[in-house]
């Protein structure tokens, strides 16, 4: 796997965020796309992946498998990891 060395949040779906990053970080070219497992969530994924593909970038989406943020997904794994 890449070195992760740069993580944004989006802070909901917005464009916004993440194209001012991708302006002043012209040395990007991976991004991993990290957003809910709801609708939202995903039909922003595919457009927001099909639109940086289009531009060059190469693009990963990762979905929650058992929660519907990650934010839910990571308690779970610590709570599940104290029980251990």
């Amino acid at each position: 796997m890449a070195e992760l060395s740069n993580t944004i949040a989006l802070s909901g779906v917005s464009f916004s965020i993440l194209s001012r990053y991708l302006k002043d970080n012209p040395q990007t070219k991976h991004i991993i796309m990290m957003l809910d497992d709801d609708e939202i969530g995903i039909n922003t994924s595919k457009k927001m992946h099909e639109h940086l593909t289009h531009l060059g970038y190469n693009v990963m989406l990762d979905i929650p498998r058992n929660h519907k943020d990650w934010n839910d997904e990571l308690v779970a794994e610590i709570k599940l990891k104290m029980f251990i």
